[in-house]
């Protein structure tokens, strides 16, 4: 994993938003991780790995089930480790959604 990342970037998960990680937010920030949570709108694929890539700095991103499959997505620089919670991670070639 590379050094100098201290950004976590938390995906909720369907039916969910982002207040859904208040707990591990709360614990982040008590260890000096800045922490944000993306709002993806699950309408497209691509349009959830988008909103994912507008993170601006160097960020390990979380998701739980099917937001592991979008941090999987993800092709960005910034992406510098990825978190798996209870997630769908797909093959490269695998269609999670369209």
């Amino acid at each position: 994993m590379a050094t100098n990342v201290n950004t976590g970037a938390w995906m909720h998960r369907a039916w969910a938003d982002g207040s859904s990680w208040k707990e591990v937010v709360r614990q982040a920030h008590q260890n000096g991780i800045k922490t944000v949570t993306t709002s993806i709108s699950f309408t497209a694929y691509a349009d959830d790995v988008a909103a994912l890539e507008r993170v601006d700095d160097p960020a390990v991103p979380a998701g739980r089930a099917y937001p592991g499959a979008v941090v999987g997505g993800s092709r960005s620089d910034q992406v510098k480790a990825l978190i798996h919670v209870a997630a769908l991670a797909s093959d490269e070639r695998d269609v999670v959604a369209h």
